[in-house]
């Protein structure tokens, strides 16, 4: 029983730090398999949008911090390192914007344009037939 009591606390604690990766990961992962079962535009533009949210959330957790050490280490050395500023903020400040962004662009025009454009599709060809 506390073999159980302790893999529930594991699950809870996993999905309480990490439930975004839970759900854009679990919805790429749908979207993944309707894509090489039936392939559509629809869910190919929901899988970009899903692993551009996943990536973004991995990016912010983890990445950042070494992202801002390796540019000022490696890239940035001598007069370059006046330019730390906006590439700091470029790296970790407009760079998650700009990928959460284009994550939910891309799930917005599937659901609202290419669906409506596919149903409207499948009328047209259900009206000929």
């Amino acid at each position: 029983m506390l073999t159980l009591i302790n893999f529930i606390n594991t699950a809870y604690s996993f999905y309480s730090h990490n439930w975004q990766l839970v759900y854009f990961g679990g919805f790429a992962l749908l979207c993944f398999l309707r894509l090489i079962l039936k392939p559509s535009r629809y869910y190919a533009l929901l899988l970009l949008g899903f692993m551009l949210l996943l990536f973004e959330f991995e990016y912010t957790k983890h990445l950042i911090p070494h992202v801002r050490e390796n540019v000022t280490e490696l890239i940035l050395v001598g007069p370059a390192r006046r330019s730390f500023g906006a590439t700091n903020t470029f790296f970790s400040k407009l760079l998650p914007v700009i990928m959460q962004f284009s994550g939910w662009f891309f799930i917005f025009v599937s659901l609202f344009f290419v669906r409506k454009d596919s149903a409207a599709s499948e009328k047209n060809l259900q009206k000929n037939s």
